[in-house]
């Protein structure tokens, strides 16, 4: 009484096919996760930026209304390692003075 195993091809198709389709996920996981976090850094970034940051970087923004700051919010939140970056530059350079 010999038993016969017969393997069907297709379960390793489906199973390698899972596998991928697990590692993908698994990727656009992590990418959202981590714009996720990106956004949530420039939204913590923002608040102090537009109530100082943006008088020290453009002087020209003096006496401007929350209006303004409203509009270039979503910027700054996109942009915020630049901006970090350019107010610490003018803020140094400021104390050197």
């Amino acid at each position: 009484m010999w038993t016969t195993l017969i393997v069907n091809p297709m379960d390793s198709m489906d199973s390698t096919l899972f596998l991928l389709l697990k590692a993908i996920q698994m990727v656009i996981e992590i990418l959202i996760w981590t714009v996720g976090l990106y956004l949530l850094c420039g939204l913590v970034f923002a608040v102090p930026f537009l109530i100082r940051g943006v008088l020290v970087i453009d002087e020209g923004t003096a006496g401007t209304k929350w209006g303004f700051r409203l509009i270039i919010l979503p910027g700054t939140v996109i942009l915020w390692p630049f901006l970090l970056r350019k107010w610490l530059i003018i803020s140094k350079e400021h104390s050197n003075d």
